[in-house]
């Protein structure tokens, strides 16, 4: 599916894991287990997959796909909105996280001709690979270049900027703090992601307001993606 527009939105508090600050550059698998039992709905068992290439570009497959002409993400807390339209209507994608990566969902479609339906299920993200589709690499041309992405997150609080360096990838900084795991790969608040970085270990030091981590070293592994915490 193409779109004309999408991004991301800022979010406040439920609780559970927090949904990522934006989904471009991810791939959601929904598994359907319930709909409303009307022939025109997508059958339990069956898979939608959704990969958010860019602000522009949403590719679909796994149900009757048609070109959108706009989209928007938003989230607060643990919940995430996915809102697609269409041509020939629209649908809504209601996501709870109950992992960084995972969780239950709702899908709300409407036609423009009054005809309404649901499923829901179960959902995974992940990070693109170098083709758009399958695999789940941690960014394009990871498996030529031998690259992989780390995700630094900051679970102290008070800590002020944190300023992260890490050995043939410079220097990141981060305001702020996290009570719950991002998503791997991810941006915003209390995280700094390096993407791209060839694999291998390499040595990482990072520092805030009221103390310091390293000199440590943390291994990046090609099409993948390493969560560290940088916490107590």
């Amino acid at each position: 599916m193409s779109s004309s527009g999408g991004g991301g939105g800022g979010g406040g508090g439920s609780s559970g894991p927090g949904a990522p600050a934006s989904v471009i550059g991810y791939r959601m698998v929904q598994t359907v287990e319930r709909n409303d039992g009307k022939s025109t709905t997508i059958a339990p068992g069956r898979t939608i997959t959704y990969q958010f290439i860019d602000q522009q570009t949403i590719l679909g497959e796994g149900l009757r796909t048609l070109p959108t002409t706009s989209w928007r993400y938003s989230r607060s807390g643990s919940r995430a909105t996915v809102e697609l339209n269409y041509s020939a209507g629209s649908s809504v994608e209601r996501l709870t996280f109950t992992t960084p990566t995972s969780g239950t969902y709702r899908s709300d479609n409407r036609l423009n001709t009054g005809l309404t339906g649901w499923h829901e299920g179960r959902f995974t993200i992940s990070l693109l690979d170098d083709s758009g589709s399958g695999g789940g690499s941690s960014q394009p041309g990871c498996e030529t270049n031998n690259t992989g992405t780390i995700t630094f997150w900051v679970s102290v609080a008070d800590g002020g900027t944190t300023t992260v360096f890490l050995q043939d990838a410079g220097t990141r900084s981060t305001d702020g703090f996290r009570t719950v795991a991002p998503a791997c790969g991810s941006e915003g608040t209390g995280i700094a992601t390096y993407a791209n970085v060839s694999a291998g270990s390499r040595q990482f030091t990072a520092r805030d307001d009221v103390g310091t981590w390293g000199p440590a070293t943390v291994t990046v592994n090609a099409c993948d993606c390493t969560l560290l915490e940088l916490g107590e």
